[in-house]
């Protein structure tokens, strides 16, 4: 707008000029006059295109600042986008694990039942064996029934003998022998 009311003047002072070269009436002075305003607007006219000249380096340094916003942005959002998609990803896992957990817990549910059935049902057989080991004892001759004992005692030394030789070779594992164990004893 500067350049446009500088261009007007210098316009009507070149046309004020060419009226006093063609009146000669007043001559040199308004002459003078006209080249000094001449001038000035000529240097209005630097002034101003310098000022247009600083305040587009200033509009773009404005746009370079708001481009690498732009892009700082843009790389945010790429960051954020990212780590909506990772948080949904580890939503969807945990979902599919506490599925896996409730199904587990259903199938330990389910195996609870069956082995709280069959202890019931072992403790049934261990009862009625007790149950017909007895009426047999009670029916038995003397004999089968010393027999028997004698057979229930052997069991049971069996038993004893066996947890002392597997106690024995678990000490012999650890680096001791079994000669070395039997001595202590």
């Amino acid at each position: 707008e500067q350049l446009r009311v500088a261009n007007i003047k210098v316009s009507e002072l070149q046309d004020r000029l060419d009226y006093m070269d063609s009146t000669h009436a007043e001559g040199g002075e308004q002459l003078k006059q006209a080249e000094s305003d001449l001038e000035m607007l000529r240097e209005e006219l630097q002034v101003s295109n310098n000022k247009m000249r600083a305040e587009e380096g200033e509009k773009l340094k404005l746009l370079e600042r708001t481009r690498k916003r732009d892009v700082e942005w843009g790389k945010m959002k790429e960051t954020m986008d990212k780590m909506t998609s990772q948080l949904r990803m580890l939503g969807e896992e945990r979902d599919v694990m506490h599925q896996h957990l409730e199904e587990a817990r259903g199938k330990l549910h389910d195996t609870q039942q069956k082995l709280n059935a069959t202890q019931d049902e072992l403790a049934k057989h261990q009862n009625a064996e007790r149950v017909m080991k007895r009426n047999l004892q009670l029916q038995m001759p003397e004999e089968i029934k010393r027999v028997v004992k004698r057979v229930e005692e052997l069991d049971k030394q069996n038993r004893d003998l066996q947890a002392k030789l597997h106690q024995a070779k678990g000490l012999s594992k650890d680096g001791k022998t079994a000669s070395d164990d039997a001595g202590k004893k």
